[in-house]
This record gives C-alpha cells, sequence and structure tokens, in this order.
C-alpha cells in the first residue's frame, strides 16, 4: 500500500512537472518568429506569396497550433488579389494518449474559408502554375539509398493485425461559413458555394458519426440558386469494410428562371449499407418528394468498383397529371373528359447494367385504364428495344379534344373556291433515324374506343430493322366482323417503298358507309346494311405525294 502511495505521488510531481514545463514554455515560445520560414517553404512549394497573421501555439494537454488570417496570393493575370484565404484553421492533438499509443485529434477546425477558382479566355486557369511545378518536383530525381534486408523479415500474423483507426479518435471537423467561386470567362460562367457549413460528431471506431452540412449554389447561367440541407448518421468500420447509413435527410429549395413556377421544393429521405469487401450496397428505403410527386424505390447494387449492376423496384404513386402540368408551367390541350390524367401512377421492376436496362414487370395506370408488361433497351451503342405491352381496355375519345360546331358557309362557294392544287408536297422522312433502328414489339388491348366505334382483341406487332419498319400482324374484332392488316416501310434504297394489306371479313360498315353516302348523294333515305368482306392490297414508292 506504501509503494502505491509513494508511486501516485512520483506521478503527480512528475504531471505537475511537465504543466509547469508546459507554460513556461508557451510562456516564453513565439512560434510568431517561424512564419517567415514557413512563408518561405509556401513560396517555394507553389511559387505564390504565402502569409500568417497570427500562430497560437498550445501544448498541454493539447499539442497543435491554432492559425489565424491565413493568405495565399492568386496568380498573375487573374481579378481577384487571394486565391485562398482561411480566417483561422484549428489543429491539435492530447498529449496524454500518445503514451498510451493512442491519437486523440480535437476538433479540426476551418473558419472563414474564401477560395477563388477562375479560368480565362485562353483556358488557363489559376491553379495550373501550382500543378506544373509540383509536376516538376515530382520529376525531378531522387538517390534513395537500398534498404538493408532483415535476415529473419518479421510475420505478422493475421488475428494481430489491428487498423491504425482502431487507436484514433477525432472529435470532429467544424466547418463554418466556407465560399468558393467559380469563374469560367470561356463560357461566360459563374458558379458559387456559399456559406458552407459542416458539423460532425466524434470520429471513433464503432459509432455512429452524426454529420449536418447546410450551403448554398449559385449560377449566373441560367440564373438560379439552390439552398442545400443535408442530415445523416455514419457507421463506418476500416477492418469489416463495412458502411451503414441508417438514416439520410437532404432537403433542396431551388429557385430561379429555369425552375418550374421560380422555385421548388425536394426531399429525399433514404438509409443504405455497404460491402466494400464484397462490393455490394443495399438501399432498403428511399423515397423522393418534388412538384407534388412521390417516388419510392429500392434497390440492391453488386459490383461497386468494376461494372455495377442495379436490380431495384421503383413506384411513382398516384398524382394528377393536370396539377403537375400547371407546376411544369405547360399548358394541356382541352379534352373530351374533364376528369381526364387525374389519376396516373407508375410502378417497375427493373435490372439494369453497363449494358443493358430491363422494366419488368411494369405498370402503368392512365386514370381507368391500366398496361402491364414488360420494356428493355440493350446495346446502348446502337439500342435494341424490345416490349410487350397489354392495356387492359381505354376510351381514346376522353383524351381527344371536344368536337367542334361546324361552320355554315354561305354563298355561292364555287365562285370563291380557289384554283386546284398544282403543287407537289414533299415526304420527308428520317432516314438515318429509321436504318438505325432495332425494335421489336408487341401491343394488346381488350377494348379500345374511339369516335364512337369499339375495337376489341386489338393486336400489333412492330419489327425495325436494318431500315425496314413493318407493323405486322395488325388484328382485332370491329363491327362485328374481324380484321387481319399490315403495314411495310423500306428505306434501304434511296426511294423509299411503300406496301399495305388489309383483309375484312364479315364487318358491318353500315353505320359508316350510310352516313356517307347519304352526304354524297343528299338523300337521306339512302342506306346500306349487311356485313362485307374486304381485301385491299397496295404497293408504291416515292418521295412525294404525287409520284406515291
Amino acid at each position: 500500500m506504501k509503494f502505491i502511495k509513494i508511486s501516485l505521488a512520483i506521478v503527480a510531481v512528475l504531471l505537475l512537472l511537465m504543466a509547469v514545463a508546459a507554460g513556461i514554455f508557451v510562456a516564453t515560445f513565439d512560434a510568431n518568429d517561424y512564419r517567415p520560414q514557413i512563408s518561405e517553404q509556401v513560396r517555394q512549394q507553389t511559387g505564390r506569396e504565402f502569409s500568417i497573421e497570427d500562430i497560437k501555439p498550445s501544448v498541454f494537454p493539447w499539442v497543435g497550433m491554432e492559425l489565424q488570417q491565413i493568405q495565399l496570393a492568386n496568380a498573375d493575370g487573374f481579378a481577384e488579389k487571394q486565391m485562398l484565404t482561411i480566417e483561422r484553421l484549428d489543429v491539435k492533438v492530447e498529449l496524454l494518449p500518445l503514451i498510451r499509443q493512442q491519437i486523440h485529434i480535437d476538433t479540426l477546425r476551418i473558419h472563414g474559408l474564401n477560395m477563388s477558382l477562375e479560368k480565362n479566355r485562353q483556358g488557363k486557369t489559376n491553379w495550373d502554375d501550382i500543378v506544373a511545378k509540383q509536376s516538376a518536383d515530382t520529376a525531378a530525381p531522387k538517390t534513395v539509398e537500398p534498404a538493408e534486408k532483415s535476415k529473419q523479415p518479421a510475420v505478422e500474423k493475421e488475428d494481430e493485425k489491428q487498423s491504425p483507426l482502431a487507436a484514433l479518435l477525432v472529435n470532429g471537423i467544424d466547418i463554418r461559413n466556407a465560399n468558393i467561386a467559380w469563374t469560367d470567362a470561356m463560357q461566360n460562367q459563374q458558379a458559387a458555394l456559399q456559406q458552407f457549413n459542416l458539423t460532425t460528431g466524434e470520429f471513433q471506431l464503432g459509432q455512429l458519426l452524426p454529420v449536418k452540412m447546410n450551403t448554398r449554389v449559385e449560377l449566373s447561367q441560367p440564373q438560379s440558386r439552390f439552398d442545400i440541407e443535408l442530415n445523416t448518421q455514419l457507421d463506418f468500420n476500416p477492418q469489416t469494410q463495412l458502411l451503414n447509413i441508417p438514416e439520410l435527410l437532404l432537403e433542396v429549395i431551388a429557385q430561379g428562371e429555369v425552375i418550374p413556377q421560380g422555385k421548388m421544393d425536394i426531399q429525399l429521405k433514404t438509409r443504405a449499407n455497404v460491402d466494400l469487401q464484397k462490393q455490394i450496397a443495399e438501399v432498403p428505403e428511399l423515397t423522393l418528394q418534388a412538384l407534388g410527386l412521390t417516388i419510392r424505390a429500392n434497390a440492391d447494387i453488386s459490383e461497386l468498383q468494376s461494372a455495377a449492376k442495379v436490380k431495384a423496384h421503383v413506384e411513382l404513386l398516384p398524382f394528377d397529371a393536370n396539377k403537375l402540368s400547371q407546376a411544369l408551367a405547360i399548358e394541356l390541350p382541352p379534352m373530351q373528359n374533364e376528369n381526364a390524367l387525374k389519376q396516373m401512377a407508375i410502378k417497375f421492376d427493373v435490372q439494369a447494367s453497363e449494358k443493358s436496362v430491363t422494366l419488368k414487370p411494369l405498370m402503368l395506370q392512365l386514370d381507368a385504364s391500366t398496361i402491364n408488361g414488360m420494356l428493355s433497351v440493350s446495346q446502348f451503342d446502337k439500342p435494341a428495344i424490345r416490349y410487350e405491352l397489354t392495356l387492359d381496355q381505354i376510351n381514346v375519345d376522353d383524351y381527344l379534344p371536344p368536337p367542334v360546331e361546324p361552320v355554315d358557309v354561305k354563298g355561292d362557294s364555287a365562285a370563291g373556291a380557289s384554283a386546284p392544287e398544282t403543287t407537289d408536297t414533299a415526304i420527308e422522312l428520317p432516314v438515318d433515324l429509321i436504318r438505325g433502328l432495332n425494335i421489336n414489339g408487341q401491343f394488346n388491348a381488350g377494348q379500345l374506343q374511339a369516335s364512337g366505334y369499339t375495337l376489341k382483341e386489338l393486336n400489333i406487332t412492330t419489327t425495325v430493322y436494318k431500315g425496314v419498319a413493318s407493323v405486322t400482324p395488325i388484328t382485332a374484332q370491329l363491327l362485328e366482323g374481324s380484321i387481319d392488316a399490315s403495314v411495310k416501310l423500306d428505306v434501304t434504297k434511296d426511294i423509299p417503298a411503300y406496301s399495305m394489306k388489309l383483309d375484312a371479313a364479315g364487318v358491318k360498315a353500315d353505320s359508316v358507309i350510310t352516313p356517307v353516302l347519304q352526304d354524297l348523294s343528299g338523300e337521306k333515305e339512302v342506306a346500306m346494311s349487311g356485313a362485307s368482306d374486304l381485301n385491299i392490297n397496295v404497293n408504291s414508292r416515292g418521295q412525294s405525294v404525287k409520284s406515291l
């Protein structure tokens, strides 16, 4: 017991002596005497003038220093006098934990950072000279003495390995009021990161790290502003290479001339888990809200560092397209059904890689109509598009403009009639686009209503490949009969070729033909009834209406 008391007394005396020595050292030592040497070293490394207004060292219990009013001069020929200024830079390490081979760093503080990044009209930036000097210094030959080989190299056992981060503790990061300005004279563009603030909790292995950030981004072309706020928590284990993000909230307020209605609020909520050893990531929950829309998703990502592959489920919750168009300042045309486009939604599973994207199953809701199926795109340099879509039912009239009342033209129409049209009309086709398309798809509809008529069991198969576009077959039930048709366009040669074939059987077309006959004859009693068979086979070629 006596030995313990004596030992404690000795330790107390030693600590007292250390404190007294540290106090004397701080009182007599002036780090500012070394400012010229520091400035000269920076000037040699960068070629720029460098200055520090004040250096405040600390020795016990924290070893470190606080630098105030740091300035790095700008390159010649640029607008701003200083490229970099910092009001306060504070870095300190606690002394006693070093004895236990632990590194305890106080909060890293960077206050009042201002940086000016510029590019002139000739494409030269105000950091090119620093990069060139660093590259020249790196390229300079260095003489390296050969290391003496150990006769018995130490072998570290696997279970003895320990990450150096396990002995590292950082109280946090505190960045306040940082501003970075970017001026591009070549593109006449200016951008600024303003009032950037970042604070974190303790960096300690096995504990969640809270992170808070807020800033403002401004652009001159187009004139816009984005206020950004981020709140999240991180947990990274360097030994297992596991990153856990239990919550992340990102909020953005966008304003500007290109922003719908001048202002838009965006909110993103998510959480994620990342395994860097296995190169996989899991996003079990993601919600994005903007413009009155809500998107929900979850995803699994593999092969993060090579060719990333994504499997995800995405839902765009029901929304009113009319309200969305108003938010986007888009005026929709009037429709026969005033309730059209008020209930829309999208839902799909997606598999994506650097070579292809597949949406399957895919569901689209359009008011009372639903489309189910799949869509895939591969070979992005020359896209191959495949689709299979099935529509249950739709009334096309709901989405067409309201009928226009006929105008009664009085007087002798023949007297005011213009001369017959003698000019030809060219048919402009996107030939290069058609020759490059690779499409194969099928569309089915259970029931389709248009202009008072109903198509049932409609099936359309479309193929576009190497300049030949064909829609065949087109089958449906119409007017108590059936139709089987095909259409083909061939642009493989200089002059496009067209073909159309139609076979209609048992079609009761009296409701269509009778009004035409009555208009032509002027007699209301004229009518036609009965089932008709119709066969049409047309082949033509040309680049204008007359040539066809």
